[in-house]
């Protein structure tokens, strides 16, 4: 079983987990004020170096920052050890997603979280290089000095996803050997009783004709 089977499997829907009701930015340059410049600024590109990107690099799960635009400002070493010794900076964020539904949605939520400042969460599929994992992605408004971006944090659901597929595959796969077994049961039921019906019919015309013999 791969995740590219998941697509195949209709009865495991893709599924939105939804929106939380908080309406908070996390607003960064609280927690680290010496990253941010006297105008109030923060370049975003230079995360990595700051307390923020250490942080964020310390994380065991993909975590990502993401530009207005879409794109990746700044990606953990965890997320880097998905795409191998591919750069993720630079890249469309909703790209990663290799279904057309996951993409466009993903790019308005992006859009949503920006505009809203409301933490979002969705489950879907990505694609890493050759590498493919279900998670659950969380979204939430940053905000350093007057630049804001989206932070995103990926889990890696793919075990929990694969064993779900896989019961249900189980239970698919039992209930129609069932089906087919009451099918047989119910034809061999009905030939037995044919055959039954036949006999009386038989045993009838038999003590007809010795009766008439006498």
């Amino acid at each position: 079983l791969t995740l590219d089977q998941f697509d195949e499997e209709q009865d495991v829907p893709h599924r939105v987990v939804g929106t939380v009701s908080q309406t908070e930015t996390i607003d960064a340059d609280r927690i680290f004020l010496k990253d941010v410049t006297v105008s109030g600024s923060f370049d975003l590109r230079g995360v990595g170096s700051s307390a923020l990107g250490k942080l964020l690099q310390s994380l065991p799960i993909p975590v990502f920052l993401i530009a207005e635009s879409g794109s990746i400002v700044f990606a953990n070493k965890a997320s880097e050890d998905l795409s191998g010794s591919n750069r993720l900076t630079d890249i469309s964020f909703p790209c990663l997603f290799p279904r057309i539904q996951d993409e466009t949605r993903i790019r308005s939520i992006i859009e949503q979280v920006f505009t809203e400042r409301k933490p979002q969460v969705i489950e879907a599929v990505l694609a890493i290089n050759d590498k493919r994992i279900w998670g659950r992605i969380h979204l939430r408004s940053l905000r350093m000095g007057v630049d804001r971006s989206v932070l995103v944090l990926v889990q890696d659901l793919t075990p929990e996803r694969m064993q779900l597929v896989l019961t249900q595959r189980h239970r698919k796969e039992l209930q129609d050997a069932r089906d087919k077994l009451e099918m047989r049961v119910a034809e061999r039921t009905a030939e037995l009783t044919a055959i039954n019906e036949r006999l009386e019919i038989e045993i009838a015309d038999r003590k007809r004709a010795e009766a008439e013999l006498r």
